[in-house]
């Protein structure tokens, strides 16, 4: 009669009671032929079953029997198993006293073994419990012999500090403020040594990448030396070349002038004509042979001129490439740093969950499991985002992604986007809402369009704080089509617009819940819009929101 009225209070569905009544009669007679390891398992699973109706108490009787047959099988890895269930279920239901009780003989069983970190994590969760009581002084014991085994046995710097930031606590509860003080002190003191470290390491690798750029400056400075020098020679033999031809020509005139006056005395009495006649012939071949060889002088002049043009125009493009080299770098070196530090979150909240989810000994309920599956996703997301944004500026950069229009109907790219973020905008309670919607088709680049549109609302999401509201709408202005979206984020000051909008540095800034941002999908945004020959364009004031809207034509430029 007592089960199935608790049944009826808890709701507990009528297969599950069933399952229940057959566990419990495998326990009893397993119980009786002293098969403790069926009993064990059998009552396990029946308090599991209570505790995901979320029956407590029910819960914890089984558990408690649980502990009584890993105890008569006298296995020690059952024991501590029951032992961190049965914990578990107290601490649930805030019966601290009886979750004490069991927590010291869980140590003293630890004590007896080799296990110094199983002892740790005891004392530290006894200590816990203490506080809860408002023991503090008992709780302070614990938390000293911890500390001395994670200093001196397990030599573990991290679990040694934890230990200092719990007694940190516990001596401000109770009022100590010398201790609290001298605590404080050595946590605050660690944390900056591990800041000062950090720093240090950051600060010699950027040195060596500044020597590097200066070697690379260097080379570039001699090859433009080199070229300069190519250059001056080449002047220098078209000076020769033409001074050759000068002194060939003076030679000539002598020659003929000479073959002249021996012909004016040898024909002059003969016939006065026909010497004026050979005259005025000798003239003009002379005058002919002059032009000639003039012209071949301005012929090599111009190709030296073209030679010279092309050598300044070589070297003007190897200074510009030098300069969109070294800006190139710049701005790799700062993304890489960017990434590298907003990859770093996400990715450590992977292996730490991953890690609770794969160690079996950790007890987790179904409930926790699927909390940190969550999380698990949610930091997978946040690695996806990143890498799609890099990877569609890294095409942008390198030209591999082509400017494609087409007519398309925005208004279902728009409403797309908007289901898309649903789920993100409703964890943080913000109401996504399409306000206006065109009539009209738009002309550009479907893929390219879609891509800024859900960089804008995923920016939008990030930086409204939980039950706030965004807004996208689609217009007609003057044969485009003016689309905007609206939030009542933290906004931002005219300084930080200015930085988006005019250079090319990436602005990076934490989301209302913490959410990391690189400033990278902005960079995508205004490279995508700049191949529509369109702008980003932004109105913000500080605690008053944001608004990010462009323009896309209707037709056909």
């Amino acid at each position: 009669l007592y089960t199935i009225t608790a049944f009826s209070q808890i709701n507990i569905p009528d297969a599950e009671i069933q399952k229940i009544a057959v566990l419990e009669k495998s326990a009893t007679t397993e119980l009786a032929n002293e098969n403790y390891t069926a009993a064990l398992a059998d009552y396990s699973k029946i308090a599991k079953i209570y505790e995901q109706y979320k029956d407590y108490s029910s819960a914890e009787t089984y558990g408690k029997k649980a502990l009584s047959a890993a105890k008569k099988q006298n296995a020690s890895y059952r024991i501590v198993s029951a032992y961190f269930y049965l914990i578990n279920i107290l601490n649930i239901q805030k019966k601290w006293d009886e979750s004490l009780k069991y927590e010291n003989e869980k140590i003293e069983l630890s004590r007896n073994s080799s296990n110094k970190k199983a002892l740790y994590n005891d004392l530290m969760n006894a200590a816990y419990t203490l506080k809860m009581l408002k023991k503090y002084n008992e709780a302070i014991n614990y938390l000293e012999e911890a500390k001395k085994i994670a200093q001196f046995e397990i030599k573990n710097e991290h679990l040694t500090f934890n230990c200092y930031k719990e007694l940190a606590n516990n001596y401000k509860l109770l009022g100590n403020e010398e201790k609290y003080n001298e605590y404080h002190n050595l946590v605050e003191r660690i944390k900056t040594e591990k800041t000062t470290s950090e720093l240090k390491n950051k600060t010699t690798e950027a040195e060596i990448k500044a020597q590097i750029k200066e070697q690379e400056l260097q080379e570039t400075s001699s090859k433009l030396n080199i070229i300069s020098d190519s250059l001056t020679k080449i002047e220098a033999i078209a000076k020769m070349q033409q001074f050759k031809l000068e002194a060939q020509n003076e030679r000539i005139a002598r020659q003929e002038l000479e073959l002249q006056v021996k012909r004016d005395i040898i024909y002059f009495l003969i016939i006065i004509f026909i010497i004026s006649f050979v005259s005025a012939i000798l003239w003009y071949l002379q005058y002919k042979k002059k032009k000639e060889a003039l012209e071949i002088v301005q012929l090599k002049n111009e190709e030296i001129r073209q030679n010279k043009e092309e050598i300044q125009t070589q070297a003007e493009e190897l200074e510009f490439q030098r300069d969109e080299l070294y800006r190139s770098n710049k701005t790799k070196e700062k993304l890489l740093s960017v990434v590298a530090h907003d990859l770093k979150n996400p990715i450590h909240a992977l292996i730490g969950f991953s890690e609770l989810l794969i160690d079996r000994e950790a007890g987790l309920s179904e409930e926790e499991k699927t909390q940190y599956a969550e999380y698990i996703h949610d930091s997978s997301l946040q690695i996806h985002t990143l890498l799609e944004n890099l990877l569609k500026w890294a095409q942008s950069q390198s030209s591999s992604i082509k400017y494609q229009p087409e007519k398309f109907n925005v208004n279902e790219l728009l409403d797309i986007n908007i289901k898309l973020f649903h789920e993100s905008g409703k964890k943080k309670e913000i109401e996504l809402i399409f306000t206006d919607k065109t009539d009209n088709f738009v002309y550009a680049d479907k893929n390219m369009i879609n891509t800024v549109i859900r960089n804008l609302i995923n920016n939008a999401i990030k930086f409204t704080a939980e039950g706030g509201k965004i807004s996208v709408s689609a217009n007609d202005k003057n044969g485009f089509v003016e689309i905007s979206v609206v939030d009542t984020g933290v906004g931002m000051t005219e300084d930080i617009v200015k930085k988006i909008l005019e250079t090319d540095e990436f602005h990076s800034s934490q989301g209302t819940l913490n959410e990391q941002g690189t400033g990278l999908g902005l960079a995508i945004c205004k490279e995508f819009l700049a191949a529509h020959n369109s702008e980003l364009q932004i109105l913000s004031r500080p605690g008053k929101g944001s608004t990010f809207y462009f323009k896309i034509p209707i037709t056909k430029p």
